[in-house]
């Protein structure tokens, strides 16, 4: 099942790299779909903490990253839901 659907299901679960294959499956068969090319950056820069928009050498600090920057993707998500 390569869907957008599942792969927010596995996104929200923590499967990142799962969620990343989907997607560029996805964006392989819709090119022109820009919303694709943007929440795959999003997904490659958790699974990269050094993308992350902060990074840290402890394991502690590597997850506190990823979960800052969920947030701040979902807060991005929100900001543009109220914009519309």
């Amino acid at each position: 099942m390569k869907t957008r659907t599942y792969a927010e299901i596995l996104a929200r679960q923590g499967e990142f790299g799962e969620a990343l294959a989907i997607y560029r499956y996805l964006a392989m068969r819709a090119p022109a779909d820009a919303s694709l090319e943007a929440r795959i950056g999003e997904l490659e820069a958790l699974l990269d903490p050094a993308q992350a928009p902060v990074t840290a050498a402890s394991p502690e600090g590597t997850r506190n990253a990823r979960r800052r920057a969920v947030l701040e993707t979902l807060l991005q998500r929100i900001r543009a839901r109220s914009r519309a």
